[in-house]
């Protein structure tokens, strides 16, 4: 699992490269910016959520629909328990 997690931040890491070159691609969304960095090189802030596959598929939305031209929704099965609670806190953290 680690290791599927560290390719996909990898990978976000290297759209972000590449796009960069082309411009400053990120400037317009900085707090997706700002969650970007903050996950390189360990993405262990937290359990559930996986925020680098989400920042994958908001820049690959963004270069094809443009910036307002999608919303992306997280849908999840809130479950009772500790890691239903943990899930809940990690997605009301990214949302801030």
């Amino acid at each position: 699992m680690a290791s599927f997690l560290n390719h996909i931040l990898y990978t976000v890491i290297e759209i972000e490269a590449r796009i960069s070159k082309n411009g400053r691609y990120m400037d317009d969304i900085p707090n997706l910016h700002r969650l970007s960095k903050s996950l390189c090189p360990e993405d262990n802030a937290f359990l559930f959520l996986h925020p680098a596959q989400l920042v994958k598929h908001i820049l690959g939305l963004k270069r094809a629909l443009g910036k307002d031209g999608f919303r992306l929704l997280y849908l999840w099965y809130d479950v009772t328990g500790m890691e239903g609670a943990i899930h809940r806190k990690e997605i009301e953290a990214s949302v801030r």
